[in-house]
């Protein structure tokens, strides 16, 4: 009879987070529709539009991002309307991407964890954390970076117990579109590969090779060189290459250059803090708790380059935050899992009281979502 009443708990708890993922979608899709647009959103939008509209990128007008942003995007604009017209509907790319990330998540949660109560909480990676979140619902190639690339590593981290081909092939699609999003992901996701790449030369006890990081590498690199060859043939058929190389490589290094050193960081970050007290430094604690277990040795070493990168970066928004941010969910998420099942075995909890104890991250969502609603709409 305990059986049948754990399994059925554990059945409800089930059903409590897919219902409440299903509900944080929709309150992230209706927050994209209602915030304000960033300046950065226009230009974006407005070279998408252009593409929409035949125009070619670099040669037809000025552009210094990688490109794959507003060519993939192009035909959400390109039936009808203006540009001032339809620009509310790039708001439902990033949703598009925010979404399909978390099913990926939960999927690949799921083949690490074995635990479905842990791999539905992965659903909320993306839309968890406000102070990322603020910035997530952009039209702005550096979200679709770090969807691409965050379920890139979910994927690999997967993989390591799959070692399939396929995977390791779709990672490395996922890998060099999130670079083709914008330069910052080549520094981000290669410098994390590099290193990841780099544990495979280490040896274990008695001369044995450890568990490799990133399984089929050779099928993972291949993959990803297959998508840049796409991408400079087809810019080379089309005499985009050379004002290509210029906009978006040597006027890139020159914009950061000479940008402002000064931050404004802090009026961002400051009313964040101040209004999620509790939640932050809960996620941060449990984000903590797995960075340093055995296990959160995969994830520690994107979460050590993207903080890098973040603290480096010359503009100090909060759209440089956004994989990070995501970063730091997905270890809580572990983090949590793995305080409950040790109170479970300290304590011998029932299976039943330990699914009710996978429901209590849910209580972070009020939290972050009431800063976003007050400080990020169109008023």
């Amino acid at each position: 009879m305990t059986v049948t009443v754990d399994r059925s708990l554990r059945g409800a708890a089930t059903l409590v987070l897919a219902v409440a993922a299903a509900i944080s979608l929709h309150a992230v899709y209706e927050f994209g529709q209602d915030r304000f647009f960033t300046v950065d959103e226009y230009q974006f939008g407005h070279a998408t539009w252009l593409v929409s509209q035949g125009e070619k990128p670099y040669v037809d007008f000025y552009e210094h991002h990688f490109p794959l942003s507003y060519v993939l995007h192009a035909p959400v604009l390109l039936l009808d309307g203006s540009f001032s017209e339809r620009i509310l509907r790039l708001r439902k790319v990033p949703f598009v991407y925010l979404a399909l990330l978390s099913g990926v998540l939960v999927v690949a949660g799921y083949a690490v964890t074995r635990n479905r109560l842990v791999a539905l909480l992965s659903a909320f990676v993306p839309m968890a954390l406000g102070f990322g979140l603020m910035s997530a619902v952009d039209y702005r190639a550096d979200n679709f970076a770090a969807c691409l690339f965050l379920a890139c590593l979910a994927l690999l981290e997967a993989n390591r117990g799959w070692n399939r081909r396929g995977v390791a092939g779709v990672c490395g699609v996922l890998f060099m579109a999130a670079v083709l999003m914008t330069q910052k992901m080549g520094l981000v996701g290669g410098g994390t590969l590099a290193i990841l790449a780099a544990f495979h030369l280490r040896r274990g006890p008695e001369g044995c090779s450890p568990r490799r990081f990133i399984q089929r590498p050779a099928v993972f690199a291949a993959a990803a060189a297959g998508v840049l060859v796409v991408a400079l043939g087809a810019g080379a058929v089309l005499g985009l290459l050379p004002a290509a190389f210029d906009a978006t490589i040597l006027h890139a290094i020159e914009h950061e250059r000479v940008y402002p050193t000064s931050s404004p960081l802090g009026r961002y970050l400051a009313p964040f803090w101040s209004a999620t007290r509790l939640s932050t430094p809960a996620v941060l604690a449990f984000a903590g708790v797995y960075v340093v277990s055995r296990p959160g040795g995969f994830w520690r070493v994107p979460i050590a380059v993207a903080t890098a990168a973040a603290v480096l970066a010359q503009a100090q928004y909060p759209y440089n935050y956004v994989f990070l941010c995501m970063l730091i969910v997905l270890c809580a998420v572990r983090g949590w899992a793995q305080v409950v099942e040790r109170l479970a075995q300290r304590f011998a909890l029932a299976g039943r009281l330990r699914g009710l104890l996978y429901l209590l991250p849910l209580a972070i969502l009020p939290d972050q979502h009431d800063f976003l609603t007050r400080a990020s709409t169109n008023e």
